[in-house]
């Protein structure tokens, strides 16, 4: 039944964010991305799915890509500071407008 079906799904979701994780500690950024949108595509909010894809694209010097996730990311959840954080830094790096920069820093 459906109760055995969505028991299955979540821990293929738990095994698979695990795999995520340990490869990107192993500094596998690469082959943990390709997880993490795996994950993504099913499940966006997922734990904190787009914050590590945001955080390997920053990594890997692509600022803009970054601003999508962590800017999705924040904008479900306000109250991150973790997403809030990046989101910050990564539109720093991608010479965003400073006096908006400023003053979204403020709303935070």
């Amino acid at each position: 039944f459906s109760f055995n079906s969505c028991s299955s799904e979540s821990e293929e979701h738990k095994k698979e964010y695990t795999i995520a994780i340990n490869l990107f500690q192993k500094k596998e950024l690469e082959k943990s991305l390709l997880q993490f949108l795996k994950i993504y595509q099913k499940d966006p909010n997922y734990r904190d799915t787009r914050i590590y894809i945001g955080k390997i694209y920053f990594y890997r010097m692509q600022f803009e890509k970054a601003v999508e996730y962590f800017s999705e990311a924040h904008k479900d959840d306000s109250s991150n500071l973790n997403a809030g954080s990046w989101l910050i830094k990564s539109k720093f790096m991608t010479k965003y407008d400073s006096d908006t920069l400023l003053k979204e820093i403020d709303d935070y």
